[in-house]
């Protein structure tokens, strides 16, 4: 049996991409981010009912140049539950995401 070869954990975005795509979870989080929070290799996301569309293109986005990461989008009454979960190495990607969706990414 073959074993996978396990992905890098390593955002591809790089320089302005990279900074663009905070811009734009900053908007996405002003808009509407309800909550957030990480626990070991999971990112747990509240959003409003009105991000539907936001939350379908970053996870086509982020699905791209971070394949190690893997989403989960539950819609719920008055909310949208967004999950990303990778492996512990991905603690500082998920870290960076929540900041930048709060506004906070360094």
């Amino acid at each position: 049996m073959v074993e996978p070869t396990p992905l890098p954990i390593a955002c591809t975005l790089t320089g302005a991409s990279l900074e663009e795509r905070a811009a734009w979870l900053r908007r996405l989080g002003e808009a509407g981010l309800i909550d957030g929070a990480r626990t070991g290799g999971r990112l747990e996301l509240l959003f409003r009912p009105e991000a539907a569309a936001d939350l379908r293109e970053l996870v086509r986005a982020e699905a791209e140049c971070c394949p190690f990461l893997a989403f989960e989008i539950d819609p719920r009454e008055g909310e949208i539950r967004l999950g990303i979960s990778g492996p512990t190495e991905a603690g500082p990607v998920l870290d960076d995401m929540l900041a930048a969706l709060r506004g906070a990414y360094r």
